[in-house]
């Protein structure tokens, strides 16, 4: 049976950080010769998403449609500071991170889930650039300087 994947696109977020999980299970899929995942692009509200570069990310359906999602992927922005205090997003979040196997960010989506509070006594990174802050935001978190 194939495992959900839900890659959550919102408003200026990174398309790389959309695009290069996407790539990853589609590789993983091929790899393995079959659907081992099943990967849905999806937002908040079910609309098309333009990422902080301006590309228009097409997504498959609302977050809050998908039922129980094997791994969540939340993906960065250099808007991260107001994301992070975004009440719908935080909900989404926080509603598809309880029905999730695992939670993943990319980069600055740390902060993202560290906002709904998936980060206290987990091991976490971002980009070397937002480590402190990483830190002092989330003091519960145990954040990882040098995991490369």
């Amino acid at each position: 049976m194939a495992r959900t994947v839900a890659l959550l696109a919102y408003d200026g977020s990174q398309v790389l950080d959309v695009a290069g999980p996407a790539e990853v299970f589609s590789v993983a899929n091929a790899i393995a010769g079959g659907d081992t995942y099943r990967v849905h692009v999806v937002s908040v509200d079910g609309r098309d998403s333009v990422s902080g570069t301006g590309f228009r990310v097409g997504v498959s359906g609302r977050l809050d449609d998908l039922g129980p999602i094997d791994t969540l992927v939340v993906p960065g922005s250099y808007t991260w500071r107001t994301d992070m205090v975004e009440p719908a997003l935080l909900r989404a979040v926080t509603a598809a991170a309880g029905r999730s196997r695992r939670v993943a960010s990319v980069c600055a989506g740390a902060f993202l889930i560290g906002a709904v509070g998936l980060l206290d006594g987990r091991r976490a990174t971002t980009h070397w650039m937002f480590l402190d802050e990483l830190a002092a935001r989330f003091p519960l978190a145990l954040v990882e300087r040098e995991p490369i």
